[in-house]
C-alpha cells in the first residue's frame, strides 16, 4: 500500500476514494475526476509544474512493470489488474503530460445487482440468458462511459460454466471470476498483435471466443474464426445500435482482408446473431435499452429490434 501511495503520490487521495471511478489530467491546472456517475473539477491544486505531472507518469509505469521505449511519447497500461492508465507526452500534447486512470471495477456485478441498479428489467434478463443459452454470438456495444465493459463481464459470466471461454484483449481489462476462461493479452498494447492473439485463440478448443474492445486489424480473422464452429461475443462502441453495425464494418475495413464490403457483411451476419446496446442515461443510469438481430439486406445491414425499454 505504501508503495502505492508512493507511486500515485499528489493524486493518491482521489485514487483511493472508492466512489471515484475516474481521474483525469489534462494539465497543471485542469484536473477533474468521475464521481458517483458526475464530472467534478478537483479544487486542490494538485501540480506545481509539467514535471510533476510527468515524474508522476514515469512513476506509475514503472509501478506496471512496462517502459517507455526512446522516441515513444504515448503509453497505455495496466496496473495491478485494476486500473486503465492512458499518458500522452509532449510534442503529442501541447499543454504538456495528459494522463488518464480508469478504475477497473473488482467486483462482478450479477443480474440481480443489474436489476437492483434498474440497468434491466425481467423481459430483458430473460431475453439475453435465452440468446446466450442457445449458444449465439453478440455485439455488445455502446457509447464511452456506457458501462459496456461491465455488461460483458456479466454476459462473459453467463455463459454456461462447463464451457471453456477464451478472451482477447489489447491488455487485461475485463473482470472474470468464472472458472474454464484463458485470457490472451498483447504483449505491448500494440493493435497488430491482436491478430496473434485470434490466431493462437483458434488452437485453444473454446466453447465461446470473447473479443474485448474491437479495433480494426483482428476483426476479420475474428469474424472467419467464429465460421468455424465458435460462439462468440465483441465488443464495439458506439452511438446507437444502429451505429455499432456501420462501426463494425469499418474495423473490419481495416482488417487485412481483401474481399468487397459485401462479403464483409455477410461475414458479420453470418457470424453474429444479436446486438445488445447499452447507454448512459440522462439521469446518469447504465441500462441495457436495446437489443437487436442482424439482418443482412444486401446492399446494408440491418436490425431487427426484438427489445426496447
Amino acid at each position: 500500500m505504501k508503495n502505492l501511495e508512493k507511486a500515485f503520490g499528489p493524486i493518491w487521495e482521489l485514487y483511493s476514494n472508492p466512489n471515484i471511478h475516474e481521474i483525469i489530467i489534462d494539465s497543471v491546472d485542469d484536473v477533474y475526476y468521475e464521481e458517483a456517475g458526475k464530472v467534478i473539477n478537483c479544487e486542490k491544486q494538485l501540480f506545481k509544474s509539467s514535471e510533476e505531472i510527468s515524474d508522476l507518469i514515469y512513476r506509475l509505469i514503472e509501478l506496471s512493470g512496462r517502459e517507455l521505449k526512446k522516441g515513444q511519447h504515448s503509453i497505455n497500461f495496466v496496473i495491478n489488474e485494476s486500473t486503465r492508465v492512458m499518458c500522452v507526452l509532449p510534442p503529442l500534447s501541447i499543454k504538456g503530460p495528459i494522463l488518464n486512470l480508469l478504475k477497473i471495477p473488482q467486483n462482478q456485478l450479477s443480474w440481480s445487482d443489474y436489476r437492483k441498479f434498474d440497468a434491466v428489467d425481467e423481459e430483458g434478463e430473460k431475453l439475453i440468458k435465452k440468446i446466450i443459452g442457445d449458444n449465439k454470438s453478440l455485439l455488445v456495444a455502446g457509447a464511452v462511459g456506457s458501462g459496456k465493459t461491465t455488461l460483458l463481464n456479466l454476459l462473459v459470466d453467463t455463459i454456461d460454466p462447463d464451457y471453456r471461454v477464451v478472451t482477447i484483449e489489447k491488455m487485461a481489462n475485463l473482470l472474470i471470476t468464472r472458472k474454464r476462461v484463458a485470457r490472451l493479452q498483447t504483449e505491448n498494447s500494440h493493435v497488430d498483435e491482436l491478430v496473434g492473439l485470434v490466431e493462437s485463440a483458434r488452437y485453444l478448443r473454446a466453447d465461446y471466443l470473447v473479443l474485448d474492445d474491437v479495433q480494426g486489424p483482428e476483426t476479420m480473422p475474428f469474424l472467419q474464426l467464429l465460421h468455424e464452429g465458435h460462439s462468440g461475443m465483441m465488443l464495439i462502441g458506439a452511438e446507437n445500435i444502429f451505429d455499432s453495425l456501420r462501426m463494425l464494418e469499418l474495423k473490419a475495413l481495416s482488417s487485412d482482408f481483401t474481399g468487397s464490403l459485401e462479403d464483409i457483411r455477410y461475414s458479420i451476419s453470418s457470424a453474429l446473431d444479436y446486438v445488445v446496446f447499452q447507454e448512459k442515461c440522462e439521469d446518469g443510469k447504465r441500462r441495457i435499452t436495446r437489443i437487436g438481430k442482424i439482418i443482412n439486406e444486401g446492399d446494408k445491414l440491418n436490425l431487427d429490434i426484438i427489445y426496447k425499454r
